[in-house]
């Protein structure tokens, strides 16, 4: 699939429409929908992800960026795919997390995702979350933040 996605990404970045504004535009469309699609816990599906990965890929070719353009679109397909292993659930951390009364929530910086508490949590939640988190590997750490993410704030 990312073949097929640069293939597309690079197509539409040599075509003269759509204009830089039309991607941007259609950018923020398709988040503010999969935001309410999230919101609802409906699940997400893959075409409306493809999408934003080939608009930010198309965005990026076109400021002449190859690397970033890779980047941004590799971490856009892999962050709404958190791991699931057989050991370890982070969508199932994130449930049970948010279900105790937890607030905490993942935000986008360039190619990181920070967790942040910005309300006060139940004394559940955060037990929960100071008991557990810490003893995490790094690479679960990620699958939860990137959880937290498609989660959204609800």
């Amino acid at each position: 699939m990312p073949a097929e996605v640069d293939a597309i990404a690079q197509a539409v970045a040599s075509a003269k429409w759509p204009d830089g504004y039309t991607l941007w535009r259609t950018l923020k469309n398709l988040d503010d929908e999969l935001f309410l699609i999230e919101r609802a816990r409906a699940p997400v599906p893959m075409r409306l992800l493809r999408m934003r990965a080939i608009i930010n890929k198309t965005r990026a070719f076109r400021r002449g960026d190859q690397s970033r353009a890779e980047t941004l679109a590799s971490s856009q397909l892999s962050r709404n795919e958190p791991l699931v292993t057989p050991a370890f659930d982070a969508v199932d951390f994130v449930d049970r997390y948010r279900a105790l009364g937890g607030m905490r929530e993942a935000s986008d910086w360039c190619d990181s995702i920070e967790i942040n508490q910005w309300n006060e949590e139940t004394p559940e939640a955060a037990a929960f979350w100071n008991q557990r988190f810490p003893r995490l590997s790094h690479v679960q750490r990620e699958a939860v933040a990137a959880s937290l993410m498609l989660r959204g704030r609800y």
